[in-house]
């Protein structure tokens, strides 16, 4: 499958966006913060929501404002020539994703519960262990020096883990202490893994000091250390999400700076890059999406969200903004092999969309962080069938999740498009960074 295939089976599946937007090379010639100050200035008031869409075939930009009156007032703009082409009142704005909180639970699902939360540090995934630990990883994403791990205790005291030198920020000494984690994984099997793409504050990854970084949960001291030469990471790459099969031994790692599976054997510690720049692991150059009602691409952001099966047997992996989520045998991946003599492997698991992190439960069911409206979706890998499980206003970009043994979902958010460097040094976070958990309903 190449890429004119790749493109036409995404528009056979109604992913890209409307043509006008995702599809064009050209700036459009309304930018939503123009279409939003004309709504404001025939109706002022809070904006809380503005996203593009198609009308009548044409491209629009739908605007939704709260006036002083508590009225939610609807407006669709043309992008071409700036018109209000509808102004309405919505009757029951409770109907409408992104604003009716907890759309989507049932009576067998609960209600969010706060995990732990922090001014300061941006938690964006979770790790839970077989026996109820929690485990987070916490970016060097602000100007407060992060931990980068830490374990969440019972009373939601955020404790620094495993502890000592490790947790101390100091880019002077980058190797044996966490620079920049963006991921933490509970293997099931004793170990704690910690990805370290050693890049802080957004900034270029420090040479040499990539690592994943195995942590023993019997004496919570790091077990063993792996790092990578050039052939595995060149120049650009960078290390974002692991799963382990420990029964395997064998390591996969996402790295989303060129593209790539990073294939490592835990025993040997050689590694290679598989479905290295292919097209299943770049992001699609057509893809725009929103976070809370602006419009962004996500064309740099490559290979970024992965899961195993639970029978260790296919790897499910995609790019942040989708739009398929890709399958592959993970005995395809046991060599290095060229992408042309394995990508007739490869197979789409289902429709996706911009996510920030994936999980999966005992069943293979995966469920999907999705960033546009602030919620979590499941998938059926053999279907491709998709259902909204929960959505929440709190949920500012639903990150690397994970499971309890019994039965709770839990969501760390941690407001990614939010932080002052994604914004011009401007603070845009809306209250303390938080961990959420829900109950799942029981397995049929």
């Amino acid at each position: 499958m190449n890429y004119l295939q790749v493109t036409a089976l995404t528009a056979s599946l109604g992913i890209l966006a409307a043509p006008g937007f995702a599809q064009s090379t050209e700036k459009p010639p309304l930018t939503i913060d123009q279409a939003v100050a004309i709504a404001l200035e025939a109706q002022a008031g809070a904006v809380v929501e503005a996203e593009p869409d198609i009308f009548e075939g044409r491209p629009v930009i739908d605007i939704e404002i709260v006036n002083e009156a508590g009225q939610e007032v609807e407006f669709r703009i043309d992008i071409e020539t700036g018109q209000i082409l509808d102004q309405w009142i919505d009757a029951d704005p409770s109907d409408d994703p992104i604003t009716a909180d907890h759309r989507g639970l049932d009576a067998q699902i609960g209600e969010l519960e706060i995990v732990a939360t922090s001014p300061d540090l941006a938690m964006n995934g979770v790790a839970v262990t077989p026996g109820g630990r929690v485990f987070v990883s916490i970016p060097q994403w602000t100007e407060v020096k992060s931990p980068s791990v830490a374990e969440i205790l019972k009373d939601g005291t955020i404790r620094p883990y495993p502890g000592n030198t490790w947790n101390e920020f100091d880019p002077s000494e980058p190797l044996n202490r966490f620079m920049n984690v963006n991921a933490v994984h509970s293997d099931g099997a004793g170990s704690l893994w910690v990805v370290d793409y050693a890049g802080p504050n957004f900034g270029p990854s420090i040479k040499g000091a990539q690592k994943l970084v195995q942590i023993d949960l019997t004496t919570n001291r790091v077990a063993r250390v792996y790092r990578f030469g050039d052939d595995v990471l060149p120049e650009g790459a960078r290390l974002n999400d692991v799963r382990v099969d420990a029964k395997r031994k064998t390591a996969y790692i996402s790295e989303f700076g060129i593209g790539a599976i990073i294939v490592l054997d835990l025993e040997t510690g050689e590694a290679f890059r598989a479905l290295d720049r292919h097209y299943s692991t770049r992001a699609h150059p057509d893809v725009m999406t929103t976070f809370l009602g602006k419009a962004f691409r996500t064309d740099f952001l490559q290979v970024n969200d992965i899961e195993l099966s639970a029978s260790g047997e296919t790897l499910y992996f995609q790019p942040t903004g989708g739009p398929i989520l890709w399958e592959i045998p993970t005995a395809k991946l046991a060599e290095p092999a060229e992408n042309a003599a394995i990508e007739s492997h490869i197979s789409v698991a289902g429709k996706s969309m911009t996510i920030g992190g994936m999980t999966r439960d005992d069943d293979d069911l995966l469920y999907l962080g999705s960033v546009q409206d602030n919620a979590v979706w499941t998938m059926d890998a053999n279907s491709g069938e998709t259902q909204q499980l929960v959505q929440d206003d709190r949920l500012l970009w639903p990150d690397a999740m994970s499971i309890s043994s019994d039965g709770y979902l839990y969501i760390p958010a941690p407001q990614l498009r939010l932080l002052p460097k994604l914004n011009e040094g401007v603070d845009r976070t809306l209250g303390d960074f938080t961990v959420y958990r829900v109950k799942l309903p029981a397995s049929d």
